[in-house]
């Protein structure tokens, strides 16, 4: 990977060189704290002080990243991976200033930040390229709910939601001199706007189907067309137990089906043409079985195309 280089990125050497030296010592610690990665206290306060420099602002500090991801990826073919985070402030509401930016996050009497990121890997290797897009933002404490926002009528623009969307479209901004990109997301990306707005010639979307659409076949709904489509072919794959589901570890059986189909926008007569990819664990007893059902504008053909799907789905986890 190429390291980072701030020589003449904030206009002031200094500034610079404790950019890069902090990036060091971030990558070389096991811990992430200032405290714990100092040597000394001046050392601390150093680092405090590059932190809260205007010239070093958090804008600044993700475009140097993202313009070091576009340099990396010419030429590949590469998958760049979303998901949400937040980081929980609550035990430090006393000690935040108020205009530190902070918000609501999930807990709904907690305060933090919510991260929305874009990890890029190589999509043979899996090897990480860096971070295409990095969102952050507080949610407005005193925000209505959703009723009182009449959230289904709002423009995709209006909702949290659109960080998909706005963060598939950086994506293809700063990857644009790689040969293919393909924006990999759980069952929160399958919006209809985005199959919409972001596919083309070199860009695509791997998403995991979160609603039962409607499609222009006559056989009706999008998953009863996939499960009943013929079997590709299957696999074994070895499974982690899961404390959350309490599901032991296995030797797991997955049947592969795929279609090529489209998709309807709600109440809409719209359509979009897509790939749909099942992944399903048979003969299972006692527990839940895994069971994806996956959208794709990646062509799928034939049982590897769809094989090639779902492995590159399994890399989202790379990102949690």
């Amino acid at each position: 990977m190429i390291g980072v280089n701030y020589e003449g990125y904030f206009g002031d050497r200094r500034i610079e060189d404790r950019g890069c030296e902090l990036q060091r010592r971030l990558f070389s610690n096991s811990t992430r704290s200032i405290q714990g990665l100092s040597l000394n206290r001046a050392e601390q306060k150093a680092y405090y002080r590059f932190l809260h420099n205007e010239k070093a602002s958090e804008v600044k500090l993700v475009k140097e990243l993202q313009a070091r991801c576009g340099r990396q990826v010419k030429g590949k073919v590469v998958l760049s991976i979303q998901d949400t985070t937040e980081i929980n402030l609550t035990a430090h509401k006393g000690r935040l200033k108020g205009d530190s930016g902070f918000g609501g996050i999930d807990d709904s009497k907690g305060i933090g930040f919510k991260l929305h990121p874009s990890l890029v890997v190589d999509a043979q290797s899996c090897f990480p390229l860096g971070f295409s897009s990095i969102k952050m933002w507080g949610r407005d404490l005193d925000k209505p709910n959703k009723a009182v926002r009449k959230y289904q009528r709002q423009a995709i623009e209006d909702k949290e939601s659109y960080k998909w969307i706005e963060a598939s479209e950086k994506s293809k901004e700063i990857l644009s001199e790689a040969a293919a990109v393909i924006i990999v997301q759980d069952r929160e990306g399958d919006i209809f706007e985005q199959f919409k707005r972001i596919p083309d010639e070199k860009t695509h979307l791997v998403i995991r189907s979160r609603v039962d659409r409607n499609t222009d076949d006559v056989e009706g709904k999008l998953w009863n067309k996939l499960s009943d489509s013929v079997k590709l072919g299957d696999y074994q794959v070895l499974l982690d137990s899961d404390s959350h589901g309490k599901t032991p570890g296995r030797k797991a059986n997955i049947e592969v089906r795929s279609v090529k189909t489209s998709i309807k926008a709600p109440g809409k007569g719209e359509s979009i043409a897509v790939y749909a990819v099942e992944a399903l664990e048979v003969n299972v007893e006692g527990y839940e079985a895994v069971h994806w059902r996956l959208l794709t504008t990646w062509p799928v053909t034939n049982f590897d195309d769809a094989r090639l799907i779902i492995e590159w789905y399994t890399w989202r986890w790379f990102i949690e």
